[in-house]
């Protein structure tokens, strides 16, 4: 995925049952990953815009998810692995291009 300035993705759900392998080659990426279940429903009515996005990341979630929501900025030495049925949203913070492989 080649995207050009700030770029949002709501969250959602990954359903197909394969956990999600993401390596941010360009670009920086906060990543918001939530645990399967009530987090996951959680992390999706809550990431519908880039606001949403940032008050969460701001604020924290609320006490029942802060130990199954977990953040994640990308570093182009790493490689995030996320499980099936788990929510993800991301918000890219490059200016220029971000290149993401997975």
């Amino acid at each position: 995925i080649i995207t050009w300035g700030g770029w949002f993705t709501e969250g959602h759900i990954e359903i197909a049952g394969d956990e999600s392998v993401a390596h941010v080659m360009t670009g920086e990426k906060i990543f918001l990953i939530a645990e399967r279940g009530a987090a996951s429903k959680f992390l999706v009515k809550q990431t519908n815009c880039a606001n949403e996005f940032m008050n969460l990341v701001l604020r924290g979630p609320p006490e029942v998810y802060k130990s199954k929501i977990f953040y994640y900025k990308s570093d182009s030495k790493s490689v995030v692995v996320q499980p099936a049925l788990c929510a993800h949203s991301v918000l890219t913070l490059s200016e220029g291009a971000a290149i993401i492989t997975g």
